[in-house]
């Protein structure tokens, strides 16, 4: 599994790793969304 964390604002960052395969958990860390891609 892969983590990163992105801006809330930062729309276009969010819809990129969204259009790779990377989802949000709903988790806040120091005012970014953490994101998930799990590896298969």
């Amino acid at each position: 599994m892969l983590a990163l964390s992105v801006e809330p604002d930062n729309q276009a960052a969010i819809r990129l790793y969204e259009a790779v395969g990377f989802y949000k958990t709903g988790e806040i860390i120091e005012g970014e969304s953490v994101m998930l891609f799990k590896l298969t």
